[in-house]
């Protein structure tokens, strides 16, 4: 008897070693994402997904700039957007900010990439995030409305961070040639069970030689957490650099804005 329920005894404990081997085997898998099987256009897909859930907002933004010699005062925005790219943005005066930041759809900054390769991955915050990397097309926009740079070093290469958990892009970097000209940080709350949109976007610009005018303004020492030593290549001709940071507060989302609504009035 006492033979016959200790080969029971093992046999359920054998078999829960077996389970529990098996589920802590995918949990690494799952949260040390090193599957080569996994492609660029896989990544994108999911990042997309995640964000279709979402088919409208309006949001309020406060948006804070600083740049060597520019004054802006902190500026309100009322933001509306609708898939797959309608904006409406109210504000009083103007504001300097770049469609990146603004709103961070995937499809979007996605759309404007060409030959997309995932190259690796690395650790944030606890996290594993997948990079991805492709060309800027030379229409793009993604960064219209931010600080202009000299035309003969556009950005012409975005790295990309995605966060598989819930599959949302938290970093863009853009390039001309092997210097970093701007890097984008995105923070995201969640709105609904399985909406998660931006909370703070943090944008640092490198600005060329004699694009700083004469004041006392100067460059926001790091911008913040997260940017710390972000731009120690810089460009021989830099003159300097400047932050953009969006919060972005009070979502209502999907209540079901017309395509009126964005209509420009005349």
């Amino acid at each position: 008897m006492r033979t016959h329920l200790g080969f029971r005894s093992f046999g359920f404990w054998f078999a829960a070693f077996t389970v529990i081997s098996a589920f802590v085997f995918i949990s690494q898998r799952w949260v040390y994402p090193q599957d080569h099987r996994l492609t660029a256009q896989a990544v994108i897909d999911s990042t997309e997904q995640q964000f279709d859930a979402v088919q409208d907002y309006m949001v309020i933004v406060h948006v804070t700039v600083r740049m060597p010699g520019f004054r802006m005062p902190k500026k309100r925005m009322d933001l509306a957007f609708k898939q797959p790219d309608k904006i409406k943005v109210e504000t009083e005066g103007f504001a300097v900010v770049p469609r990146a930041g603004l709103v961070a759809s995937p499809e979007e900054i996605f759309g404007q990439l060409a030959g997309v390769q995932m190259t690796g991955d690395s650790m944030i915050n606890d996290s594993v995030h997948y990079i991805l990397e492709g060309r800027l097309s030379r229409d793009s926009d993604l960064f219209a409305g931010g600080p202009r740079r000299r035309r003969e070093s556009p950005p012409s290469r975005i790295r990309l961070w995605v966060n598989p958990h819930p599959w949302l892009l938290t970093r863009l970097d853009a390039y001309a040639d092997t210097s970093r000209l701007a890097s984008l940080r995105i923070t995201y709350t969640r709105v609904e069970d399985n909406i998660w949109l931006p909370e703070t976007t943090r944008a640092l610009f490198r600005l060329p030689a004699g694009g700083q005018n004469s004041g006392s303004g100067a460059p926001e020492p790091g911008a913040g957490p997260g940017f710390e030593g972000e731009f120690e290549s810089a460009l021989p001709d830099t003159g300097g650099q400047g932050s953009v940071t969006l919060t972005f507060s009070h979502y209502r989302v999907n209540t079901g804005l017309s395509n009126q609504f964005f209509q420009t009035k005349k």
